[in-house]
């Protein structure tokens, strides 16, 4: 399973869906409603939390997903950045016929059984799922905040 994974705690340069953007691109965004400027600032507010959930949001094009890009190139291994899209990612106990919040449920299970990591980074992981599976996991979500750091860029319509 770790070879499987490996891709997942390597270090990224650049973003997963996108060729364009990098870690460097962090513009003015909210961490847990707080504005934060730059990817130092995240890195800081980020590194002084032992455990819990961390919502990063603000405008298309502000660096949200860049944020998460250096928070895996800054906390390294201790480190978990599961993208948007996790159709090509190789998991090895999930079933394709889960549905797919299903599927996520069972990769975070996964990715909690490997005890060096601290930081579960989820890139906008409710933007494909309906309203019960989206609630589902933030439950799941909630459990793991108790021993881990989640930080998840989330788009909240209306607010920041």
């Amino acid at each position: 399973m770790r070879a499987k994974l490996e891709v997942l705690f390597a270090p990224v340069y650049t973003p997963l869906d996108s060729g364009s953007a990098s870690a460097d691109h962090v513009g003015t965004i909210y961490v847990n409603g707080s504005e934060i400027q730059g990817s130092s600032q995240v890195i800081d507010y980020v590194s002084n939390v032992e455990h819990g959930r961390i919502r990063i949001t603000g405008p298309n094009g502000s660096g949200k997903s860049s944020a998460l890009l250096a928070l895996k190139e800054q906390f390294g291994n201790r480190c978990f950045l599961m993208p948007t899209n996790q159709a090509s990612l190789a998991w090895e106990g999930v079933n394709e016929a889960l549905s797919t919040g299903q599927q996520m449920i069972s990769s975070l299970q996964e990715v909690v059984s490997i005890e060096d990591v601290k930081y579960i980074l989820l890139d906008e992981w409710d933007a494909n799922l309906d309203q019960d599976n989206a609630t589902g996991i933030d439950v799941v979500l909630d459990e793991l905040a108790s021993t881990k750091v989640i930080v998840e860029v989330r788009h909240m319509r209306g607010q920041q």
